[in-house]
């Protein structure tokens, strides 16, 4: 909101801002003016439901059209600026956490989500997030000026969810009749890892298992011996 605006420090003073809330074109044309065009770098945060998906379960990247919503046109308003979008799939973090992935699954059909087990399902890991946040920070302009990249982390069948998280209509829904849900997409993010991550990156898979999600911490540890990861360090679910 405007009169918010004052508490925010100075631009100048910044060498780059990060939007991680959903905004119109309109709100953030004024915003934009007196604040972010100041500012060095912006990067923000989209939701691969931008995307229209013609047929279920189809792939898409940062060339598929989009539908003509009003998160597309904010997008398309920050490009034009130079902005660099990071367009996130649905977010997961540690199993023990709020947004586990069998946490997220059980509000996804508490709220009546349909449970076709051929739906393709993208998650990402918020410290993944983190990550092609701070690498797309430290590219070079060339790379990531006006750019669209997605982080899409990784993609899986949503009867294999089910069956992670142990729902018992698990084994029933991995014979679901064909999907025909036009939210089942299949995310990728080629030029996201092509030229912005190190080579060495990967996502934390959706579906880890427990002794190697607890293995994957240990790495992180302050105190872990050997060479750290260099993946140390947000929309929709499909």
């Amino acid at each position: 909101a405007p009169e918010r605006w004052d508490a925010l420090p100075e631009p100048e003073t910044l060498g780059a801002a990060v939007l991680t809330f959903a905004a119109t074109a309109d709100q953030l044309r004024p915003f934009w003016e007196r604040y972010l065009r100041k500012v060095p770098r912006t990067v923000a945060y989209s939701s691969t439901a931008v995307y229209r998906v013609d047929v279920p379960g189809q792939e898409v990247d940062e060339t598929t059209p989009l539908r003509p919503t009003a998160r597309a046109a904010a997008d398309a308003f920050l490009l034009q600026r130079g902005a660099t979008v990071l367009t996130i799939s649905g977010i997961f973090g540690e199993a023990q956490d709020a947004r586990g992935v069998c946490t997220c699954f059980a509000a996804y059909a508490s709220a009546g989500g349909a449970l076709n087990g051929q739906k393709s399902v993208n998650m990402v890991h918020v410290d993944d997030i983190i990550a092609a946040t701070a690498h797309a920070l430290a590219a070079e302009d060339a790379l990531v000026a006006g750019a669209r990249l997605n982080v899409g982390g990784g993609v899986f069948k949503l009867h294999e969810l089910m069956s992670h998280c142990k729902y018992p209509q698990a084994a029933e829904a991995a014979h679901a009749r064909d999907d025909t849900d036009l939210s089942s997409k299949a995310v990728l993010s080629t030029r996201l890892l092509q030229t912005v991550m190190p080579r060495d990156f990967s996502f934390v898979p959706p579906l880890e298992s427990a002794a190697a999600a607890a293995a994957r911490r240990a790495a992180l540890a302050p105190d872990a011996v050997g060479p750290s990861p260099a993946a140390s360090p947000a929309a929709d679910s499909a």
